[in-house]
């Protein structure tokens, strides 16, 4: 109201603006016809910036407002949108993994399935790429991720999340130094496939190489036993009465039964933690049972993806080896065969193993050089296979020589066949008497020792 009054005043000061309150002169009282018509008006029309501030407010306050000019409206940017996650997963190293299909569901901010993906992984397999198509979205939106199956778990930065565990990833979008949008809708994780551990086995020696591998089944580790008893230095042998594997060394044995836990230990029936088995062809027993009956003694050292079996020294096995003076002697033999001649015994013994390790299969009785042709003492390599030496009225064959004319050989035989003098082991001064070639070691004329001798290099000693 204040500011209507003030208007009014101002309006009316402006109509009677034109009179002075100045005396004015007489010719100036007397006005022109002119004057007297316009004496009440104005003379002129005020400009606008003229108009006091006072009736620019009235003014202003009686007129519409303009309408607002309308601002223009930006295009959507069509690189900050997609339709898609892409999930690349990097595989951890094992030894024996399984053949699997990784699966991963993909969810939206409020939990709806929007798509899953799965893709092979295998021991060959280096890292997949699963692959979401989804609804259009803006980029800066947040996804849950979850691993149904195929994998032990994913690793996403520092934290592990395993099957049916969700997590999030949030895409990202921005413009780059030379105006290149970037799109952050792929992500990288680790994964840990899915595998077996494998069982890496250790004795005395060192790492060794079993074949084929030794195995975990529920539980137990199993090896072969062949090979496993055979690094041990113990005998092997099937026997087709029990279908049972038979185990040992000297007059201690273990017989497996095939498909049963029952065993004989040393002449004693007991149960062990798993069956006997076959598996493709190979008879697979515990690695403990064999550990605890020779006294090897045991450790195992879990690595995760893999234990190391370490088996001791077993004193049994060492007390069995050094019982024989071939082993105590550490001779040795360019195959896995021996013969030894013993002079005081009359005895031509067979081995089989290698230095340190022999192991008797075979012995016979033989006769030697008569004293004044003694047969020759040491170690040699036989370097001659004969058939057959010649003289009148008999011969002996087959023959293997070893040292100048020292040979292991047949008794003496007839040409027509029989024993010329076959008389061996017992009745010794005789056949040194009888014998032409007394220095030679003579066999039985159908001594296996002669074939071990036939095609392999072997060492003699007195």
């Amino acid at each position: 109201m204040k500011k209507r009054i003030i208007s009014i005043f101002a309006a009316l000061a402006l109509t009677f603006g034109a009179v002075s309150f100045a005396a004015p002169t007489e010719e100036e009282n007397t006005p022109t016809a002119a004057e007297e018509t316009t004496d009440l008006a104005p003379t002129s029309t005020p400009e606008a910036s003229e108009v006091p501030e006072e009736i620019e407010e009235d003014i202003s306050e009686n007129l519409p407002s303009p309408e607002p000019s309308a601002e223009p409206t930006a295009a959507p940017n069509t690189d900050a949108v997609s339709n898609s996650v892409d999930i690349t997963i990097e595989m951890l190293k094992h030894p024996l993994v399984q053949d699997s299909f990784a699966k991963l569901e993909l969810y939206s901010a409020d939990g709806t399935l929007l798509a899953s993906a799965r893709e092979w992984v295998g021991g060959i397999t280096k890292e997949i790429t699963l692959h979401f198509d989804v609804p259009q979205y803006t980029l800066g939106e947040s996804f849950g991720v979850k691993l149904a199956e195929g994998l032990n778990y994913i690793q996403y930065y520092d934290d592990k999340y395993y099957p049916g565990t969700e997590f999030t990833v949030k895409t990202y979008g921005y413009t780059d130094d030379n105006g290149n949008y970037i799109k952050g809708n792929s992500f990288t994780m680790t994964g840990d496939p899915i595998y077996k551990k494998a069982v890496v086995m250790y004795n005395q020696h060192g790492m060794m190489s079993l074949s084929p591998k030794a195995r975990i089944i529920d539980g137990v580790t199993y090896v072969p036993v062949r090979a496993m008893a055979e690094s041990l230095g113990l005998n092997v042998r099937y026997d087709s009465r029990y279908n049972s594997v038979a185990v040992g060394i000297g007059n201690k044995e273990i017989a497996y039964n095939i498909g049963s836990p029952v065993t004989n230990f040393f002449g004693t029936d007991s149960t062990m933690q798993g069956a006997t088995r076959s598996i493709e062809g190979f008879v697979f027993v515990p690695v403990r049972s064999l550990a605890d009956a020779f006294e090897t003694g045991i450790e195992v050292l879990d690595f995760g993806d893999h234990i190391d079996v370490v088996l001791g020294k077993s004193q049994l096995v060492e007390n069995y080896y050094q019982s024989f003076y071939v082993n105590q002697k550490k001779i040795g033999s360019k195959t896995n065969y021996l013969v030894w001649v013993s002079k005081s015994e009359y005895k031509v013994r067979a081995y089989k193993g290698q230095q340190g390790r022999w192991v008797p299969i075979a012995e016979f009785p033989c006769a030697i050089g008569a004293p004044g042709t003694p047969t020759i003492t040491g170690q040699f390599e036989y370097f001659s296979r004969e058939s057959s030496w010649d003289y009148p009225g008999y011969y002996v064959g087959p023959i293997m020589r070893f040292y100048n004319g020292y040979a292991l050989h047949s008794t003496l035989r007839y040409y027509g066949g029989g024993e010329y003098d076959g008389r061996v082991g017992a009745d010794f001064p005789r056949l040194r008497k009888t014998a032409p070639i007394g220095y030679n070691v003579a066999c039985e004329y159908d001594s296996p020792a002669l074939t071990y001798m036939g095609n392999r290099i072997n060492v003699l000693k007195g």
